[in-house]
């Protein structure tokens, strides 16, 4: 498959997915009749199974290319093209189970890199399931091999009427010993059971535990989706739900003005709400690449890092050049908290730059500057020290793809009453990658913070101040996790 190809395909999964339903049904604010409720879910999902099986066929078809090419040369160029493609796919794939949920559930899902080929796994089980229950108009289920939710289930399954919605994820089991464990289950009954194991041994009692973990870390993951306002234990530790009702504004405008810009070759660096730098570079050629990459780092070093740096020396400007820490938005395919290409309101030329990486958006965080913005809204906010940062890393395990932001290894920290916070990854992706506003995100903190009242009472498990949790927010929900 050549780039063309794809990117006829991912502009016509976007027009299905994004604009079938506003500009072919004439959607309107006014309450829709429940003939017409119907005949919009049978629209909108007969436009989604197109969409998700173009996505379905572009991955079977990538990963073939891929087995090809990588049979002579695995680091090759193409090889490196189609692990690029599949990715960028893979996150296209997800707009499903973003449709599906509450954005602030998704990171409870499990979600991480896709092992090894489809080719390898059940797939095409899973896919003929799919294809039965895609026959009812209105149920659409996907499979989520496609996905990085692979590890959550099998498939996804959406129900929707005109009476409401219900959506599972399913987990495909086929072969003689599922189907005979299913039916020992089934039946509830100790004579079942002794027959089934009877007849399996060994391989019957591994099965069986197979399925029981499987099941016990499900049913906790579903929980937690599940979890209302409150505290909530389990095995893991406790954690605390609060939620807010202000809805986050994001600033997609000024990804477009910097993307229109670097098309140009003009200077393409813009500051959202005095703690965020966005810079786009043209990275259709190296040198182009090179100097939008220098401009984003020698902004971010005389706006946030060392301003008055242009009187030093030369060799002075390159090293502090060199320690400024950009955040690539092409890493965000790999972040939990993505929110799918499919649902920003982009034009269709910043659409295929940033899904192609032909255009890089290069960002730059200034924690000081957020807890102003923090400050400014109401929150009690500071720095912890670095021993107190360093001793959180430890004691929290926090790994380099969901470390908090720092500032000079200091994290944010931020107080619900007198229990101490650590502002997670997520609220650094949500801005860097999701593109949330800082002072939008900061407002948002705040109301959550003076709902909790409502949930942090003295004495409670969370109350005991010595204690420090990580924020893990997500979209208009907050669940701070971690053992307190």
């Amino acid at each position: 498959m050549d780039q063309p190809t794809l990117k006829r395909r991912l502009l016509r999964c976007r027009y299905l997915i994004h604009r079938a339903a506003r500009h072919r049904l004439g959607l309107t604010d006014k309450p829709r009749t429940d003939a017409g409720h119907d005949a919009f879910i049978r629209e909108w999902h007969r436009a989604q199974k197109k969409a998700q099986q173009l996505l379905i066929d572009t991955t079977i078809e990538l990963e073939s290319d891929l087995k090809r090419v990588t049979e002579t040369d695995k680091d090759s160029n193409d090889a490196y093209r189609y692990r690029f493609w599949l990715t960028l796919v893979a996150s296209c794939c997800e707009t499903f189970v973003f449709l599906a949920f509450r954005p602030c559930d998704i990171p409870h899902l499990y979600k991480g890199p896709r092992h090894g080929s489809l080719a390898e796994q059940n797939v095409q089980s899973v896919l003929k399931i799919v294809n039965e229950i895609n026959q009812s108009p209105y149920a659409i289920a996907f499979p989520l091999d496609f996905t990085r939710f692979s590890c959550t289930g099998d498939l996804l399954h959406v129900e929707r009427r005109p009476d409401g919605q219900h959506v599972a994820v399913v987990e495909v089991k086929e072969g003689e010993v599922n189907e005979a464990f299913h039916q020992a289950r089934a039946a509830r009954t100790p004579e079942a059971w002794f027959e089934f194991f009877d007849k399996f041994g060994d391989k019957g009692i591994q099965q069986a535990q197979r399925v029981f973990k499987q099941d016990k870390e499900f049913f906790k993951r579903q929980a937690r989706m599940r979890a209302e306002k409150g505290i909530h234990k389990d095995e893991d530790g406790t954690r605390v739900v609060i939620e807010s009702e202000v809805p986050l504004e994001h600033f997609v405008p000024v990804v477009e003005s910097v993307c229109s810009k670097a098309r140009k070759g003009e200077y393409a660096v813009e500051v959202v709400d005095g703690c965020l730098m966005i810079a786009a570079v043209d990275a259709t050629s190296k040198e182009r690449a090179m100097i939008g990459e220098f401009d984003a780092r020698l902004f971010a070093l005389n706006a946030f890092v060392a301003p008055g740096i242009g009187t030093e020396s030369p060799q002075k400007i390159a090293t502090e050049l060199a320690k400024v820490n950009l955040i690539d938005w092409l890493d965000g395919l790999n972040s939990i908290a993505l929110a799918p290409l499919f649902v920003r309101p982009l034009r269709p030329r910043t659409f295929l730059d940033l899904a192609f990486g032909r255009i890089r958006l290069l960002c730059f965080f200034h924690p000081p500057a957020f807890i102003e913005l923090l400050q400014s809204a109401g929150v009690r906010a500071e720095l912890f020290s670095r021993k107190h940062t360093n001793r959180l890393r430890s004691v929290q395990g926090w790994r380099g793809n969901d470390l908090p932001p720092l500032h000079e290894g200091r994290a944010i920290a931020y107080y619900v009453g007198e229990v101490p916070f650590v502002v997670g990854s997520m609220r650094l992706h949500e801005m860097v990658f999701n593109w949330a506003r800082p002072a939008s995100l900061a407002v948002h903190m705040a109301d959550g913070i003076s709902r909790a009242a409502e949930v942090i009472i003295p004495g409670s498990p969370v109350s005991h101040k010595s204690k420090t949790a990580t924020d893990t927010d997500h979209g208009t929900r907050s669940s701070y996790s971690k053992s307190l």
